[in-house]
């Protein structure tokens, strides 16, 4: 669509169309991160900064095996939790917040995971996004918008918000979305991101988003050419008639039978009568 400017009231139709439009495409989403208790979903919440999901969901068992309650892990060496989490990358920095999240929860919080957004930003590793995830997630609470590198992304692009930092795209966000619509709105738009509306390869030609997308950054689309449009391929051409088997057979060495059809350029001399001979020598003076 044109990228001219846009009006506020122009820009809340759009970002309205944009909500409906998701939430046909995406009615079912939910959160990817496997959990069954606030204190699971904050601890593979802190795990899942630069790391997948899968990964996520593939370390989380054994965390919780082995640390089932907060206050099991509170307890843990530094070590053995780095040990657990290595794949999930960064691991010295998420053992570290996560034994450090544990040990507040039990010493201010009494070992139960805090419902509110300023209570669960103040301790440590947890920040706006992950308290935005847990409350949404699990408590149904929409505290805010969460902007992971999907949200981010995607709505710069479709034009949503002009931040270059998650703070200031959350606020931006927040500012045209209603806010029963903030936690689906995270979640949608994570999985168009993973299905459509991927990083380096965008599908924009199939994408359900396309009519009310600017494309931010991006180079104008080139629709496909139809197959009609494009030029046919040369056509290899083909000899005028095949070789001759009188030919081939002759190439050989091997004497022809005579046939009505064979001609004086392609007959052997031996196979003329002597009678022939005698006619030709005639109607040439000879």
């Amino acid at each position: 669509m044109a990228k001219g400017r846009e009006s506020k009231q122009a820009l809340i139709d759009r970002t309205g169309r944009i909500l409906a439009q998701l939430e046909r495409t995406y009615p079912d989403v939910e959160c990817a991160l496997e959990h069954t208790s606030p204190y699971e979903l904050l601890a593979a919440t802190i795990l899942s900064a630069q790391c997948t999901d899968e990964r996520v969901n593939m370390v989380t068992p054994g965390l919780f095996k082995a640390y089932p309650t907060p206050a099991h892990l509170a307890k843990a060496r530094q070590e053995d939790v780095e040990a657990i989490v290595k794949s999930t990358g960064f691991f010295r920095n998420k053992a570290a917040n996560l034994i450090g999240m544990a040990q507040a929860v039990v010493e201010k919080h009494h070992g139960e995971i805090p419902q509110t957004l300023e209570e669960l930003v103040a301790l440590p590793g947890v920040g706006r996004k992950t308290a935005n995830v847990l409350l949404g997630t699990f408590h149904g609470v929409p505290s805010g918008v969460v902007v992971d590198t999907h949200v981010q992304r995607i709505s710069r692009l479709l034009g949503l918000a002009k931040g270059n930092n998650a703070e200031t795209i959350e606020r931006e966000l927040m500012a045209i979305v209603p806010q029963q619509e903030w936690i689906m709105l995270s979640h949608r738009l994570i999985h168009h991101g993973r299905q459509i509306c991927i990083a380096r390869r965008p599908q924009c030609i199939r994408c359900p988003l396309l009519a009310d997308c600017r494309r931010v950054g991006l180079p104008e689309l080139e629709m496909p050419t139809s197959v009609l449009d494009a030029p046919a391929e040369p056509q290899q051409t083909r000899p005028s008639q095949k070789p001759s088997r009188v030919k081939k057979t002759m190439a050989k060495g091997i004497p022809l039978k005579s046939t009505r059809k064979a001609t004086a350029t392609t007959t052997p001399l031996a196979s003329k009568s002597k009678k022939n001979i005698a006619k030709t020598q005639n109607r040439n003076g000879r």
